[in-house]
């Protein structure tokens, strides 16, 4: 994930335009999904916990 602000950046600098920057937090929401996903996976987590 470091590797995308830099990668931005080159992009900036070679093309002249700003909008590889909005590429950033795009990658994060691809590499690491979404907040729902996690609460999920903690829910049932705790249920597998409680009935073990």
């Amino acid at each position: 994930m470091a590797v995308i602000p830099i990668l931005a950046l080159i992009l900036f600098f070679v093309t002249g335009t700003w909008l590889w920057f909005l590429a950033i937090p795009l990658a994060g929401a691809l590499l690491f999904g979404t907040d729902s996903e996690r609460k999920k996976a903690r829910k049932k987590k705790r249920r597998d916990d409680r009935n073990s």
